[in-house]
């Protein structure tokens, strides 16, 4: 277990690369912190995880909120009081393929990851 012992926060960790990343961090014996939007399917996680063996939180939570990245920081703070590992994987879509003629289409995903990037590390 090479994570043992250390804290991971994944955000958008519902799904995708988020989701895959908390089960194998769970394995590699790491407590985990998790957000994202989707209350129930980040529970679904969290159930997942757990029944690896892992610690986990699980806080519904949007990283374009400040006040949300504060309340996620403050409970893993809370519960585990540090974070060794973290893994910002939250970013959104419209669900359409980003247009290269339209920058708005390319720079919202991107504004997004840099905000909550920010705002985690210097919370």
């Amino acid at each position: 277990m090479q994570l043992e012992g250390k804290v991971a926060l994944i955000t958008g960790a519902s799904r995708g690369l988020g989701r895959a990343m908390a089960i194998a961090f769970a394995r590699e014996g790491a407590a985990l912190a998790l957000c994202a939007r989707g209350e129930k399917a980040l529970e679904q996680v969290a159930a997942e995880v757990s029944a690896l063996g892992a610690p986990v939180l699980a806080v519904p939570a949007d990283v374009r909120s400040t006040r949300d990245l504060e309340r996620l920081v403050a409970l893993t703070l809370d519960r585990y009081q540090r974070v060794d590992i973290l893994v910002n994987n939250a970013s959104e879509s419209s669900g359409r393929r980003p247009s290269p003629t339209l920058p708005t289409t390319r720079r919202r995903p991107s504004t997004t990851s840099c905000r909550s990037t920010w705002s985690l590390r210097s919370g």
